[in-house]
């Protein structure tokens, strides 16, 4: 760039001024073709799709469903403690448990894991058709 602004600075001013008009006629053109533009102006990143409302909701973790359980009697036991202290607070809770203390939990996550997949799985299907009968119409 400073390489640049030299040669820049030691342009001859008749050719200096001829780059300038250039710049001008572009800078024209430009807003011209800004005013004229409908489309929209900004276009999307993000190429992931967007999840269909319809389809299942995932279940929660077996540490989700601890936390939920323990959230109440925590914040009575400690009504100073914030969101961030007590998710803290439960979390280190969870990883000191025993593994008794966390089996319903685990248990739990792991059935609603199956329906959960079950679920998908008939959901998908009958999107399957649902598509295949529209595509055949």
């Amino acid at each position: 760039a400073k390489l640049v602004s030299q040669a820049w600075r030691q342009l001859a001013p008749d050719t200096r001024e001829h780059w300038e008009e250039v710049a001008r006629q572009d800078k024209a053109r430009y807003q011209y073709e800004k005013r004229k533009f409908s489309g929209p102006w900004k276009i999307s990143t993000s190429k992931r799709q967007k999840k269909n409302p319809h389809a299942p909701k995932r279940p929660p973790s077996a540490f989700i469903l601890y936390f939920n359980a323990k959230r109440h009697e925590i914040r009575t036991q400690h009504p100073t403690f914030d969101n961030t202290k007590t998710s803290r607070f439960i979390a280190q809770l969870w990883k000191n448990a025993s593994e008794a203390e966390r089996r319903p939990f685990v248990q739990q996550a792991k059935t609603s894991g199956e329906k959960y997949k079950a679920s998908i799985r008939a959901w998908r299907d009958c999107d399957r058709k649902a598509r295949d009968d529209s595509r055949q119409e």
